[in-house]
C-alpha cells in the first residue's frame, strides 16, 4: 500500500513539472507571408536599353509592387480632383497620365477630372481661387511674382528637371551653320540671333550661362521673343534666326527634318535644374487625406515612368500611355525623344529653385524678395515616402 502511494505521488509531481514547462513556452504568433518583388538594377540615366539577358514586356504590376500603398484603404466616398492639364499634352505630365491609366489614383479613392489649358501660366489664377485643385507650372519670374503677391498656392512636388541623360530642353542651332563650317565653336554665336519664347524664364538663365562659358555677354547676341515653338522652327528653316530654346518632342522633330541640331542640351548647360513643379490650391492643400493620397499615386506613376526609361521595363506600355495624351502626329517620336527627368521620390530641387529666384531678382524680373521655403511644402511628399519608401 505504501509502495502504491509513493508511486502515485511521483506520477503527480512529474505531471505538474511537465505542465509548468509547457506554460513557460512562448505562444506562437501568426507570420505574415510577404511577396518579394525584385526591382531591376538601374542603368545609366537616359539609357533606353533593356538589361542584358532580359526581355522587356508590358505587364500590369500587382499592388504589392508598392506594398505600403496597397495597405491603405481608398478614401470613401471618393474625392473628385480637378487637375489642370496641357491641352496638347506634355511629357512632363507623364506621372499623372501613368497613374490614371494604371489605376493608382482610383486605388487611393480619387477621381481625376482633367481640365485643359493652353499654357501652364493660365492655371495660376484658377488655382488661387480654388477653381482648380492641382496644376503644373514652370519655374519663372512670373510664377514667383505671383507668390510675392501672397497668392496662396503651394509647390508640392517635382514635375520636371534635367538630370544627366534627361536634357529634354536644349538650345538648338540651324543645321546649315554646322554643315557649312561657318559655326565651329560656341564663340561663333557672337552677333547672331537667338529666339526665346519669353523673358524671365529658365531658358533665359541657360542662354546667359552658355554665353558666359563661351566668353560672351548677352549684348554679344540678339535675343528675340517668339512665343510659339512651331513658329520658331519656321523661323529657323527660313534662316530668320540662328538658334532657339526648344523642348521635346519639338527638338527631335526638328532634328529629324534636318532643320536644326541639338546644340546645348540643358543637362549639360545647367544639370539638375528644376523646370516644372506640381502645385496645390489653398482648399486642396488643407484637405490632407486627399492631398496626401494624390502625391502618393503620382509618385507611383513617376516611378513606373523611371523604370521604363532607366531600364526599359514596360517601356512600350509607357510610350503607349504617353501617346494617348500627347498630341503629336508621329507617335513614334515619343520613343526617340530625350525623356523628361522626373524625380522618383517626388522632391523638388530646392537649391536650383533658390538659385534661379536669386537670378530673377538680380536681373530685375522679380521686384520683391520671395522666401522659397514658404512657397514649397514637402509634407505631402513626406507622406508618400513613408508609405512607398525611397526609390
Amino acid at each position: 500500500m505504501l509502495f502504491k502511494w509513493a508511486l502515485w505521488l511521483v506520477l503527480v509531481i512529474a505531471i505538474s513539472v511537465w505542465l509548468l514547462a509547457c506554460s513557460a513556452l512562448p505562444t506562437p504568433t501568426p507570420t505574415a507571408v510577404s511577396k518579394q518583388v525584385t526591382q531591376p538594377k538601374p542603368t545609366a540615366p537616359g539609357s533606353t536599353s533593356t538589361p542584358s539577358g532580359t526581355q522587356s514586356k508590358a505587364v500590369t504590376p500587382a499592388p504589392a509592387a508598392a506594398t505600403p500603398a496597397a495597405q491603405e484603404k481608398p478614401l470613401s466616398p471618393p474625392v473628385t480632383v480637378k487637375i489642370g492639364s496641357n491641352s496638347a499634352g506634355s511629357p512632363s505630365d507623364a506621372g499623372v497620365y501613368i497613374a490614371i491609366e494604371k489605376g493608382y489614383f482610383r486605388e487611393e479613392g480619387l477621381n481625376l477630372e482633367l481640365v485643359p489649358f493652353d499654357s501652364a501660366a493660365l492655371m495660376i489664377a484658377p488655382l488661387s481661387t480654388n477653381q482648380l485643385d492641382v496644376g503644373g507650372g514652370l519655374i519663372s519670374a512670373g510664377l514667383f511674382n505671383a507668390f510675392g503677391r501672397d497668392i496662396p498656392v503651394k509647390i508640392v512636388a517635382d514635375k520636371g528637371s534635367v538630370p544627366k541623360g534627361f536634357g529634354y530642353m536644349a538650345q538648338v542651332l540651324r543645321k546649315d551653320l554646322i554643315d557649312s563650317g561657318v559655326f565651329k565653336t560656341d564663340a561663333d554665336i557672337k552677333g547672331r540671333t537667338i529666339a526665346n519664347n519669353g523673358t524671365g524664364n529658365l531658358a533665359d538663365i541657360q542662354i546667359e550661362m552658355f554665353l558666359n562659358k563661351a566668353g560672351l555677354m548677352r549684348d554679344d547676341v540678339k535675343i528675340v521673343i517668339i512665343p510659339a515653338m512651331p513658329d520658331m522652327l519656321t523661323a529657323l528653316a527660313n534662316k530668320a534666326i540662328d538658334a532657339a530654346s526648344f523642348i521635346e518632342p519639338n527638338i527631335t522633330l526638328g532634328v529629324e527634318r534636318g532643320i536644326i541640331t541639338r546644340w546645348k542640351p540643358s543637362d549639360e548647360t545647367y544639370p539638375n535644374q528644376q523646370v516644372g513643379v506640381l502645385m496645390y490650391s489653398p482648399n486642396f492643400s488643407s484637405n490632407l487625406p486627399a492631398a496626401n493620397r494624390f502625391v502618393t499615386a503620382y509618385v507611383r506613376g513617376v516611378r513606373y515612368y523611371n523604370d521604363a526609361f532607366n531600364t526599359g521595363k514596360n517601356k512600350q506600355e509607357v510610350i503607349s500611355i504617353l501617346g494617348k495624351y500627347i498630341k503629336v502626329a508621329d507617335k513614334s517620336v515619343l520613343e526617340r525623344m530625350v525623356p523628361v527627368g522626373l524625380n522618383p521620390d517626388g522632391m523638388v530641387n530646392m537649391e536650383s529653385i533658390t538659385n534661379d529666384v536669386k537670378w530673377f531678382i538680380d536681373h530685375g524680373y522679380i521686384k520683391q524678395p520671395v522666401d522659397v521655403k514658404k512657397v514649397v511644402d514637402n509634407k505631402y511628399v513626406d507622406y508618400a515616402l513613408k508609405r512607398l519608401g525611397k526609390y
